[in-house]
């Protein structure tokens, strides 16, 4: 098998690749720029713009598609999606990091028709998978898909009909609080199912478990989607602060039923947990800004970031990448040092919102993340699977 023929063989492997890549580039581009040692990327956006558009859109967006067109292949019985629908899949991502980098003189509107192509590729291609199986419980992923779409498409409205709504900083702030409800609602079944497979092989079938999903947890899926849909509407209202420290707290106590405090034996499980709990902690230290001020909504808005999303990323596509290569679902290590770092990478930009300077340590502290975290995965991604589990 030619290694082209193997990378396009499982959506996990491109895609996690160019999370891996892009995570490294765009952040330690960033910083130089920051320092003032590199120019800004020679697009027509802002630098604040471009960072916030290339992490959500660029880096985050491909680790949400290689996760879910790994994960459906699971959810449906289907063959793996790959081959040339993947190779158009990645190749919309790439052309657009690279419009985004250096825009060519092509027009606003053309900007804004490759900038969507990814996720209008990706939608199509979970509703194939999803409708074809009659999988239908998964087309609430689908519409999530379509809304991301619809963001990205919001992001160039500005651009295209040369008005001035602000809509760059809305499809932003919508994407953060969209990619919220999304993990929401995938941490919610993958992280109690995990959790509980865990602790019946360490304790037993006897074992109590994390809390079956009910109407708690369509509760705070919801509540968090109406508290991020008031931020970013509403960002000035008296309730939007109050929603948002609920949101949070809400998430935190969800969190709480799924037992994570038993699960330190094994990091793997362990920083699901984790990493979810800065989805909790980002709500609230964003409803304290709203709420009283005094504290910069950037420390809620890059807990998020950093810790819930590139958290979870990492957390997920590790398991992924192990489960699908047939190798033991087990960190050792060099995974484990990751974890710890793109933790430390959350808590110092979150305390860089209110000590600018923190934000190189922050920074390091990614970019070391993502560059051991490349060691650690690239042979799973670039290699065969192996021929039996450990």
């Amino acid at each position: 098998m030619t290694i082209l023929k193997l990378l396009f063989s499982y959506a996990f492997r491109p895609l996690f690749l160019c999370t891996v890549i892009s995570a490294i580039a765009f952040v330690g581009w960033w910083l130089a720029f920051w320092s003032g040692t590199a120019p800004a990327p020679e697009s027509t956006l802002s630098p604040i713009i471009w960072h916030g558009h290339e992490m959500l859109f660029g880096v985050i967006s491909s680790g949400i598609g290689g996760f879910l067109l790994t994960a459906v292949a699971n959810w449906t019985g289907r063959p793996a999606v790959s081959g040339a629908r993947l190779v158009a899949l990645v190749v919309s991502w790439l052309v657009a990091r690279f419009i985004f980098i250096q825009t060519p003189d092509i027009g606003p509107l053309a900007i804004l028709l490759i900038d969507i192509s990814y996720w209008l590729l990706l939608a199509t291609i979970m509703c194939i998978e999803v409708v074809s199986s009659r999988n239908y419980r998964n087309l609430k992923i689908v519409g999530i898909l379509a809304v991301f779409l619809l963001l990205n498409a919001g992001f160039h409205i500005d651009s295209v009909f040369d008005t001035s709504f602000g809509t760059q900083k809305l499809s932003i702030n919508g994407a953060i609080i969209l990619i919220c409800v999304l993990i929401s609602v995938i941490g919610g079944r993958i992280i109690p199912a995990f959790t509980g497979n865990w602790l019946r092989r360490q304790f037993g079938p006897d074992s109590p478990l994390p809390t079956s999903s009910n109407w708690f947890d369509g509760l705070v899926v919801t509540w968090t989607a109406l508290a991020g849909a008031a931020w970013v509407i509403l960002p000035g209202a008296a309730a939007t602060g109050p929603l948002l420290l609920m949101a949070g707290c809400l998430q935190l106590w969800r969190l709480a039923r799924w037992q994570g405090y038993r699960t330190f034996a094994d990091p793997l499980v362990l920083v699901l947990h984790v990493c979810y709990s800065w989805l909790g902690v980002g709500l609230i230290l964003m409803g304290v800004s709203q709420t009283w001020g005094g504290l910069s909504v950037s420390a809620g808005l890059h807990a998020l970031g950093v810790g819930a999303m590139a958290g979870l990323i990492i957390a997920v596509s590790s398991r992924a990448a192990m489960g699908h290569t047939n190798r033991e679902l087990a960190s050792d290590w060099m995974l484990s040092s990751v974890f710890i770092l793109i933790n430390l990478s959350a808590l110092a930009r979150a305390i860089a919102s209110e000590l600018p300077q923190v934000v190189y340590l922050a920074g390091f502290l990614w970019i070391a993340a993502f560059v051991v975290y490349g060691i650690r995965i690239a042979p799973m991604l670039l290699k065969p699977a192996l021929k039996s589990g450990l």
